[in-house]
C-alpha cells in the first residue's frame, strides 16, 4: 500500500472523529482534552504532538480502547491505541506502531461492523511489511477521487436547484467513501442549513395567529347610537282614516286629542333613528322600515338627552312609539323617574303639532357570539411539532428515511427553542430520530457493498492463486516438510498474501515482503510465463513460496490472497503424509544377585525387570529382537556398554522410541567436582561393581548421559527404580567411609540426564534422598508394582485406550506416596514435543 493513500486513509479516519463538536472540557474528564488534541494533531500531521497528547489520553482515562465512550450527553469513539499506531506509523516508527495496532486488534472494541475495522487490517498488513506497488495504488486512488469528483459536483447541483435530500443523499454517499472530503462535508451542512430554514420559515408562517373577523350570526347589527338632534315642526297634517307609515305594529288612525297636561312615563320609549346618511348604493332606493324593539327591563332610568343642534342639512324624524307601561312611583326597589317640565299644548282636529321632545337614544347592546380563544404560539408550536412526527412517521414507513430525519430533527430544534414542548414528544422524536438515522445508515452502507460488489463484477475482479508446486496432491508425499511455490494475479493490484496449515497461519505480508518462510515478490504480470500464471495478463502478479511442515496424515494447506480492495481469494489444498509406523526398542536391566560380597542383595529387582519385560512383549507385542534383556551376572559393565552405547544406537532410527528400565543399586560417592551442586557424583551398580571403587566399576550418570547422547531416536524414556540415599530399606550402596549429613543429595543430576538431547524423559523411583523401597506382600518394588498397573490402564484417565508418559507419571505420583507414608515420592524430569506413548490399556 502506497504511502500516500495509507496517509489519506488515516486521515479519513481522523475526520470521523474531528468532525464532532467541540465540547467544553470538564475538569473531571481531562481524557477528552487530550484526546480532542492528539485527534487535531493528526489531522494536520503533527504525529509527535499527536502521540504525546493521545498517551496522556490513554493514561487519563484507563482504557485502550472504547468504542462508545460517554462525555457529557455526547457519545464519540475512542480508539486511542488505534491512533497512535496511526502516528507512529506515519512517524516511521513501525515496531511501535504495530505494537499500539495489535493490542487494538487484540482488544477487540473495534467491532467488525464498524468501518475502523477494516482500517485497522488495512494499518496492520502496512505496519507488518514494506508498502506495495506504487503505480497501480496510485492509478487506484487517482480513480477514486475522480469518481468522488463527480458524485460531489452532482450534489451540488441538486442543491442549486432547490432538491434538499436528494443533494443531501449524494453527500452522505461522497462521505462514506471518503470521509475526509471537506468539501463534501461543507456542502452537507449547506443543504442541511438550509433545509431547516426553509422548514423553520414555513413553520412559523403557519404558526401565525390570524387576526379574527367578527362573526355576525343572525342578530342586530350594533348601531352606534347618533348624536341626538332637535327635530324640525313638521307641515300641517289633515287627519285621514290612512295609515301613517312610521307607526308599528299597526296602523293607528288619529282622534281628537283633548289638550291636557302631559305627564313624561316612568321609562322613555324605545326608538328607532332612522339613519342621517345615506345608505348603502345596493339599499339606497329601499325605504327605510321602522323597527320594533323589545321593552327595555323597567329597572334601567331614562337619560335626559344632551341638547345639540340638529346637523346641517336636516336628519332623520324620531317617531315616538307609545309604550303601554306604566311604573307606579315609589315602587319597591325603584327609584322614582325624574320628572320632565309640564307642557300643554292645545290638541284640536286641525294640524297636529307634537311637542319637540328629544329623547335619549337607546342602543340595544348587540349580540355576538363568544370569540374563540385565540391559540398561544406554543400551543401552534406544539401542535405544528405533532403533526412533523406523524409526517415523520408516516415518511419512515414508507422507507423514505432522509425525510423522516429530517422532520424529527426539526422537532428536535423546535425543542431547544421551546421549553414547552411536552417531554412524551421529544422522546418520541428522538425515538424515531434514532431510526430513522439507523436506517440510513445501515443503507449507506448496503450501497457502498453493492457499489463494491457492482464494482467488482465490473472491473475488480478477485485476485487469482495458481499452486505450482507440489504438482501431484493426490500422492501421499514422505517428507514432513513440503515447499508449496505459486503466484497471484490481480488486476489492480495485490495487497497480501497468506499461507494456513491446519488452522495455523503463517505470513500475511504486504506484497514485496518475505518473512518467516513466506516469500512474496510483486512484479508485472507480463514478466511471469504463461505456463506458470493465470489467464489475466496485466495487474500485478505475486509471486510465493512456503515451506509446510505437515504434521498430520492429512494436511489442510490454503494459500489465501487479497487485493487492494478488500476482495479476497483462497486456494486450498490437502496435503497426504506418508506415516512411517515408529518402532520401539528397549533395554530392560535387573540385578538382585550382585558380585561384591559388599553390595547387599535385593529380592524383587530380578521380578521388576522380569515383570517389565513380559509388558513389552506381551502387552505392546514389541517384537523380542527388539528388547535386550540383561539380568544378574548378563548386566556387566561392558554388556551393558554394549547395549547402550552400541546396539541401540545401531537400531534405533530417529523416528523410532527408545525405552531403557533400570531395577537395582543406586550409589552415591563424594566428588567436588560435580556439576550437581552437592558434591556427590550418582552411580548405577552393575553385577560386578565394587563400592570402594565406583568410579572404575560402576556407571556414572556423567556416563549415561554420554551414552543418550549416541541414541539417534528422538524420543527416549529412562526409568530407573533404585535410590542413592542409603535409607533403611531402600535400593542404595555406600562405600566405606561414606556419610551423608541430612538431606544432601539433589535431584540435578536427573535434569542434566534428560537434558542431553530432544525428547528425552527421566522417571526416577524416588526423590534424591528417599529410599526406593519393595515390599514382599507386592512382589515388586512399590514403584515398579504401580508403573506395570498403570500400564496396563489404571493411568488411562481420559479413557482413550493409549497411555502417556505424563499419564503414568500422574498415575505413580499419587499412588506410591500414599503406599509408602509419604517417604518416597517418584520424580519426573525431561520435556518433549508432543506425548510419548509409553502403553495402551488391557481390552476385556
Amino acid at each position: 500500500m502506497s504511502r500516500s493513500l495509507t496517509l489519506a486513509l488515516a486521515a479519513a479516519l481522523f475526520a470521523v472523529v474531528a468532525a464532532t463538536p467541540s465540547v467544553q472540557p470538564r475538569t473531571d474528564e481531562l481524557w477528552y482534552v487530550y484526546y480532542d488534541r492528539g485527534l487535531r494533531a493528526l489531522e494536520k500531521s503533527r504525529w509527535s504532538e499527536a502521540i504525546a497528547q493521545l498517551e496522556q489520553a490513554l493514561k487519563k482515562s484507563g482504557k485502550s480502547s472504547a468504542n462508545a465512550r460517554t462525555y457529557g450527553m455526547r457519545f464519540i469513539k475512542y480508539f486511542p491505541s488505534f491512533y497512535l499506531g496511526v502516528a507512529y506509523y506515519n512517524k516511521g516508527d513501525t515496531d511501535r506502531a504495530l505494537d499500539y495496532l495489535k493490542r487494538e486488534a487484540a482488544g477487540g472494541e473495534i467491532r467488525k461492523s464498524d468501518t475502523h475495522r477494516q482500517q485497522l487490517e488495512v494499518l496492520l498488513s502496512a505496519a507488518s511489511g514494506p508498502r506495495a506497488d506504487q503505480a497501480a495504488l496510485q492509478a487506484a486512488e487517482a480513480n477514486r477521487r475522480k469518481e468522488l469528483e463527480t458524485k460531489l459536483a452532482e450534489g451540488i447541483a441538486l442543491f442549486q436547484k432547490g432538491q434538499f435530500a436528494n443533494a443531501l443523499a449524494v453527500f452522505e454517499a461522497v462521505l462514506s467513501l471518503d470521509p475526509t472530503n471537506a468539501e463534501a462535508k461543507r456542502q452537507k451542512e449547506l443543504v442541511q442549513r438550509q433545509a431547516l430554514e426553509a422548514e423553520l420559515k414555513q413553520v412559523r408562517v403557519a404558526a401565525q395567529p390570524k387576526r379574527p373577523t367578527p362573526a355576525r350570526p343572525g342578530g342586530p347589527r350594533p348601531v352606534t347610537p347618533p348624536a341626538p338632534v332637535t327635530p324640525p315642526t313638521p307641515a300641517p297634517v289633515t287627519p285621514a282614516p290612512a295609515t301613517p307609515a312610521p307607526v308599528t305594529p299597526a296602523p293607528v288612525t288619529p282622534a281628537p286629542v283633548t289638550p291636557a297636561p302631559v305627564t313624561p312615563a316612568p321609562q322613555l320609549p324605545v326608538v328607532e333613528k332612522v339613519p342621517a346618511t345615506p345608505p348603502p348604493k345596493d339599499t339606497a332606493a329601499a325605504p327605510p322600515r321602522p323597527v320594533v324593539v323589545a321593552q327595555p327591563r323597567p329597572q334601567a332610568q331614562p337619560q335626559k338627552p344632551p341638547e345639540q343642534p340638529a346637523p346641517a342639512g336636516g336628519g332623520g324624524a324620531v317617531v315616538p312609539v307609545p309604550v303601554p307601561v306604566t311604573v307606579p312611583v315609589g315602587a319597591a326597589g325603584e327609584k322614582e323617574p325624574e320628572k320632565q317640565p309640564e307642557k300643554a299644548a292645545p290638541v284640536t282636529p286641525a294640524p297636529i303639532a307634537p311637542e319637540p321632545v328629544a329623547p335619549a337614544p337607546v342602543t340595544p347592546a348587540p349580540v355576538a357570539p363568544a370569540p374563540e380563544p385565540a391559540l398561544t404560539e406554543a400551543a401552534l408550536f406544539e401542535a405544528r411539532a405533532w403533526e412533523m412526527i406523524r409526517r415523520g412517521k408516516d415518511l419512515l414507513a414508507k422507507g423514505d428515511y432522509e425525510g423522516a430525519l429530517g422532520k424529527f430533527s426539526l422537532v428536535l430544534t423546535l425543542a431547544e427553542d421551546i421549553p414547552t414542548l411536552p417531554s412524551q414528544l421529544i422522546a418520541d422524536a428522538k425515538t424515531y430520530r434514532d431510526a430513522a438515522d439507523g436506517e440510513i445508515k445501515r443503507g449507506a452502507e448496503a450501497r457502498r457493498q453493492a457499489e463494491l460488489a457492482a464494482a467488482s463484477q465490473a472491473a475488480r475482479t478477485p485476485p487469482q492463486v495458481a499452486i505450482i508446486t507440489p504438482t501431484n496432491l493426490e500422492e501421499p508425499v514422505k517428507d514432513e516438510i513440503i515447499r508449496f511455490q505459486g503466484a497471484v494475479v490481480d488486476n489492480n493490484g495485490v495487497s497480501s498474501v497468506e499461507v494456513e496449515v491446519n488452522g495455523r497461519r503463517f505470513g500475511n505480508v504486504q506484497a514485496g515482503a518475505s518473512t518467516r518462510g513466506v516469500g512474496v515478490v510483486a512484479r508485472p504480470a507480463s514478466a511471469v510465463a504463461a505456463s506458470s500464471q493465470p489467464t489475466e495478463n496485466k495487474g500485478t502478479i505475486v509471486n510465493f513460496s512456503h515451506d509446510v511442515h505437515l504434521t498430520q496424515p492429512v494436511n489442510k494447506v490454503v494459500i489465501r490472497a487479497r487485493n487492494i480492495y478488500g476482495l479476497t481469494t483462497e486456494q486450498v489444498a490437502e496435503v497426504k503424509l506418508e506415516v512411517k509406523r515408529p518402532k520401539v526398542w528397549a533395554a530392560i536391566i535387573g540385578i538382585g544377585d550382585y558380585q561384591h560380597q559388599n553390595v547387599p542383595d535385593l529380592d524383587f529387582t530380578v521380578a521388576d525387570a522380569e515383570g517389565f519385560y513380559d509388558y513389552l512383549i506381551n502387552d505392546l507385542a514389541i517384537p523380542k529382537e527388539n528388547v535386550f534383556k540383561l539380568i544378574n551376572g548378563e548386566a556387566t559393565t561392558q554388556q551393558i556398554k554394549t547395549v547402550l552405547g552400541t546396539k541401540l544406537r545401531q537400531k534405533a532410527a530417529p523416528e523410532d522410541m527408545v525405552i531403557i528400565y533400570y531395577a537395582g543399586h543406586g550409589a552415591p560417592e563424594q566428588d567436588a567436582a560435580n556439576l550437581d551442586g552437592d558434591g556427590l557424583e550418582k552411580y548405577l551398580l552393575s553385577w560386578e561393581a565394587d563400592p570402594e571403587n565406583l568410579y572404575g566399576s560402576a556407571f556414572s550418570m556423567n556416563e549415561i548421559a554420554n551414552i543418550f547422547s549416541r541414541i539417534q531416536s528422538e524420543r527416549v524414556v529412562f526409568i530407573a527404580d533404585a535410590c542413592y540415599s542409603g535409607a533403611s530399606g531402600g535400593r542404595t550402596v555406600f562405600s566405606s567411609g561414606m556419610r551423608l549429613r541430612g538431606n544432601e543429595i539433589k535431584d540435578n543430576f536427573l535434569a542434566r540426564l534428560s537434558g542431553s538431547g530432544k525428547g528425552r524423559v527421566i522417571l526416577s523411583a524416588s526423590s534424591a534422598n528417599e529410599p526406593s523401597q519393595e515390599r514382599s506382600d507386592l512382589g515388586h518394588g512399590v514403584f515398579t508394582y504401580y508403573l506395570l498397573e498403570g500400564l496396563k490402564g489404571a493411568a488411562d484417565g481420559n479413557r482413550d485406550g493409549v497411555i502417556t508418559v505424563d499419564e503414568v507419571y500422574e498415575y505413580v505420583a499419587d499412588k506410591v506416596p500414599a503406599e509408602t507414608g509419604q517417604t518416597q515420592h517418584p520424580v519426573r524430569k525431561g520435556e518433549v514435543e508432543g506425548e510419548i506413548i509409553l502403553g495402551r490399556a488391557r481390552t476385556t
